[in-house]
């Protein structure tokens, strides 16, 4: 229990830190486009100017887009589209990132320095990673993820396999699936491959629930080794610490320094898959709202369909009663954070 109230805190600060593009404003906006904060269920105008942060989730009505931009990125979300301003980790480090539940998106990334944690998006399928690119994701009601670079690299995974996409070419990958190999880009109309794509879940609705099934498992696994990683490196921290003090009371100063460092290597150890844990429970909801659209589409909900939601939803449960609800009910605590934050900053600190 000490363990999860300390990953709650951690959440907390990681929400509130400073961001690559969760600070970016609205530049350019066309149609109907509306926002919900992470603390709030409704849904309100999103007008131009305003700030998001993460947390916030857009979506977009037809012949509508919004492009969100900072110093270091520009982003468009196309029509039909919905997106979570989100947080991933990246080659073990805190990055920004998107987190599509379904829709289309250009990104133009700012080349970022060696010690920043770079972007991400995630889809139901899928993790792109990148470290400076221009680039389009598309996700479909089926969780089918195609990556087009225009511009640099994208590191695509989905539950088995990674590729990485560069200049002028392509990947794909289905919900539980790996990637396919790459190709030169296809030119496609995005809002009319998403209108295709939902036609075409009819008849298909078992197979995505399986899909997602078979993706939330290996998530629900990844989170419970993570976990148990963190308690291990938890405790033996501890006791390399308790180790390191008691060289210290003797005047070992060699190996006071030793255990000391052994100490914070695996605090950081524990620290890295205790933000592992989080991330990777907060995309739950990606796969989980793809599976009840299609458990709700089939005729049939007994037997294979029934077991299969029931499955997602005691992984879906588990992990949102011990972290995401915690974690958004103390959206009040990270207002305070980023305020102080802001006072700070506005006082030169």
């Amino acid at each position: 229990m000490t363990v999860i109230k300390s990953m709650i805190t951690t959440a907390l600060l990681i929400l509130a830190a400073c961001p690559v593009f969760s600070a970016g404003r609205v530049s350019l906006l066309v149609g109907d486009v509306r926002i919900q904060t992470a603390a709030d269920r409704g849904w309100e105008p999103f007008k131009q100017g305003r700030q998001v942060e993460t947390g916030d989730t857009v979506k977009t009505g037809d012949d509508s887009y919004v492009e969100i931009s900072s110093s270091e990125a520009t982003i468009r979300i196309d029509a039909n589209s919905r997106v979570r301003i989100s947080k991933s980790m990246v080659n073990e480090k805190e990055a920004d990132s998107l987190s599509m539940f379904f829709g289309s998106v250009f990104l133009k990334i700012a080349k970022l320095g060696k010690d920043d944690g770079g972007f991400a998006v995630e889809t139901p399928a899928s993790f792109c990673a990148v470290r400076g690119t221009e680039f389009a994701v598309a996700s479909g009601f089926d969780g089918h993820t195609i990556v087009q670079v225009e511009k640099g690299t994208v590191s695509l995974s989905g539950s088995e396999g990674e590729v990485v996409i560069s200049e002028n070419q392509e990947s794909e990958v289905s919900l539980g699936g790996a990637p396919t190999g790459v190709t030169r880009i296809k030119k496609r109309a995005w809002r009319e491959w998403i209108r295709q794509n939902r036609e075409s879940m009819k008849g298909k609705e078992l197979a995505v629930l399986r899909g997602a099934m078979k993706r939330m498992m290996k998530l629900g696994r990844d989170i419970e080794i993570l976990e148990g990683l963190n308690e291990k490196l938890s405790r033996q921290k501890e006791e390399l610490q308790a180790m390191a003090e008691e060289y210290k009371r003797k005047g070992d100063d060699a190996n006071f320094r030793e255990y000391s460092a052994r100490a914070h290597r695996a605090k950081r150890g524990a620290y890295v898959a205790m933000n592992e844990v989080f991330y990777k429970a907060e995309k739950l909801d990606l796969i989980r709202n793809l599976a009840v659209d299609a458990y709700e589409g089939l005729a049939t909900k007994m037997g294979e369909p029934g077991d299969a939601r029931k499955k997602i939803e005691e992984i879906f449960n588990r992990n949102n009663e011990r972290y995401i609800r915690k974690i958004r009910s103390g959206d009040s605590m990270r207002q305070k954070i980023l305020e102080k934050r802001r006072n700070r900053k506005a006082q030169g600190e």
